[in-house]
């Protein structure tokens, strides 16, 4: 009985609710991170995009992004051109029913959510199993379901775009191959219905065009021919969608994090090698690549690891290639390169482990081929290979079938906590609510994003005011800084040992390529920001202008202490203190 429970069609179904059951624990989460963005838009809190263009972050309008620093939901260092727009007007219509069905309640969509994740895992064990031998399906299957990477996606409503876009492109994909291999009259107009759905879902859709390019390249048996007319009908579609998406002025320019291949091909070839590096190290060896946003020092290792687990996978499979089933080889020609070329939309940003869902098929394919060999191969070897044999076995094991589960039910409950923290830090926070130009909260030094970016919006949210309050955050550094008074109303802020614009973060809304040079000034409502020096990554200091005193109670003086927010007591004029970075709700 339980042998027959893992085979097809019944593992399908097992599979199925085992995604439903590893979101569960997520169902109690509250907002997280952009959740709050898109309430924030659909409440009108935030004036730019739209019920069908929730993904609008900057429009590149400078003269529209002047109002947006001038009220805070931007820092002052954005570039004032900047675009990150984003094609996904599917995606918004559903975050925006979600809104109109539960309110503020966040437990139907994620229901939602995992639905969608359910519905990804149906076509991926459609896909395995008419693709690969039934043992390897199986294995394939249940290590995709199990994914930790998958989290985000399968949980979080602001990133179930990614689901929404794999879906239909997936499911029109499957009926390609069986269009191909059976002469399914329907398959042709099904898959292209698929990849359009997919492409108003979001760029995602993208990624599983490698898979289908790559099936018609290695994986078919027609003619030349054959493949390129059956192949045009899909080019044509990604034509349209390139045509639309670049003609309607979607797509990004002037982030350091979101680049555009086709805009800024050379910045992008620069960091893509190591930016794949590290995304290869969380597909195949389930690196926690989300530590890149975190640490710069880390990064060479996470594309060191990244390098090491491509040349041992590869071995690996090279090693084992000669005892598989051909057909299982005719799969592994198309999917692996499929993986390959997945990866490179998703290298536009930077890495994080909830952008390898569409690569992750096929890792989970390579993954699935490896332990299925190995597990009844290790007893062959004798010694030293037989040793390493078991290792490895027991390290596809452990990372797959193992951590995952646990690890699902551990991010739910880390957010779960820190949601509820986050609310509580910043109901508690003292913000003046005006529509006065002249008031400002100002905070001083921002310990980590949450701290930077959201405390207007998450407060404006819970105690339903009608407009954000005004907001102006110095300096994201993470370092100590130093405040001097150097007038009634002017102070400077210098970092400590570092300097602004190096993080991540900071470069989300101006790259490298646009650098603040000393003396440049910017001017936002009663502030004025001049950049007193700087080195060749950012500014080592600010000068900070207001137009009346810093002791006028309309400035609302803003430093992280003791785990929250608090008031800021201005030196006298000429004496300098130093204003610790602290650690922030992320920690």
């Amino acid at each position: 009985m339980t042998r027959s429970i893992f085979r097809f069609p019944r593992v399908l179904w097992l599979a199925c609710l085992l995604a439903v059951l590893l979101t569960v624990p997520g169902f109690w989460m509250g907002a997280f991170g952009d959740d709050y963005f898109h309430q924030a838009v659909l409440e009108g809190l935030i004036k730019f995009g739209g019920p069908l263009n929730l993904y609008q972050f900057a429009s590149g309008d400078p003269a529209a992004m002047q109002e947006s620093l001038c009220h805070g939901t931007y820092p002052w260092w954005t570039l004032p051109e900047i675009r990150v727009v984003f094609f996904r007007p599917l995606s918004s219509a559903l975050l925006w029913a979600d809104r109109l069905l539960f309110g503020n309640n966040l437990t139907g969509p994620h229901i939602h959510s995992a639905l969608w994740y359910a519905a990804l895992v149906l076509v991926c064990g459609w896909l395995f199993r008419r693709t690969l031998p039934g043992k390897v399906a199986v294995l394939a299957l249940l290590i995709f379901v199990l994914n930790q990477s998958h989290w985000f996606p399968a949980v979080w409503p602001a990133n179930r775009n990614a689901l929404v876009a794999a879906v239909p492109a997936l499911a029109g994909f499957v009926a390609y191959i069986r269009w191909r291999e059976t002469g399914w009259r329907w398959g042709l107009p099904l898959s292209l219905l698929g990849l359009i759905v997919g492409f108003a879902g979001s760029e995602t859709a993208v990624g599983v065009l490698g898979f289908w390019g790559f099936y018609e390249a290695l994986g078919t048996r027609d003619s030349l021919l054959g493949k390129v007319k059956a192949f045009l009908p899909v080019l044509a579609v990604t034509a349209g969608y390139v045509l639309l998406y670049k003609g309607l002025g979607y797509g990004a320019h002037g982030s350091g994090s979101y680049l555009d291949p086709t805009g800024e091909p050379l910045l992008y070839v620069t960091v893509l090698p190591m930016r794949l590096l590290a995304l290869t190290g969380g597909l195949l060896a389930s690196m926690p690549v989300d530590l890149w946003v975190l640490f710069l020092s880390l990064r060479p290792l996470l594309s060191l690891t990244g390098f090491a687990a491509l040349v041992l996978f590869a071995w690996l499979l090279w090693r084992c290639w000669p005892a598989l089933e051909e057909g299982h080889r005719r799969t592994l020609r198309w999917i692996i390169p499929g993986t390959a070329l997945s990866l490179l939309p998703v290298a536009a940003t930077f890495p994080m482990n909830r952008l390898l869902l569409v690569p992750s098929i096929g890792g989970s394919v390579v993954i699935a081929t490896l332990l299925a060999h190995y597990w009844g191969a290790w007893r062959q070897f004798a010694g030293t290979r037989r040793r390493l044999a078991m290792a490895l076995v027991a390290f596809l094991v452990l990372a797959n079938f193992i951590v995952p589960p646990l690890a699902w039910t551990a991010q739910s409950l880390i957010i779960m906590k820190l949601d509820r923290h986050v609310e509580e830090v910043y109901l508690a926070t003292p913000l003046v609510y005006s529509e006065d130009p002249a008031v400002h909260n100002v905070l001083l030094v921002a310990p980590d994003p949450l701290a930077c970016a959201y405390p207007p919006i998450i407060h404006a949210l819970l105690t339903r005011h009608r407009n954000l309050p005004p907001w102006l955050c110095l300096s994201l550094a993470p370092h100590d800084h130093r405040l001097t008074r150097t007038a009634e109303n002017a102070l400077t802020l210098e970092v400590i040992d570092g300097c602004m614009l190096q993080t991540e973060f900071e470069q989300l809304m101006r790259g490298p390529s646009w650098p603040l040079r000393k003396g440049e000034k910017l001017n936002l409502c009663g502030v004025e920001i001049e950049v007193l020096s700087a080195n060749a990554i950012g500014p080592t200091s600010i000068g900070v202008t207001f137009d009346r005193s810093l002791d006028d109670p309309a400035l609302n003086f803003l430093v992280w202490k003791d785990g929250g927010f608090g008031h800021f007591q201005m030196p006298p004029i000429g004496d300098s203190v130093v204003v610790p970075r602290g650690k922030g709700l992320m920690r």
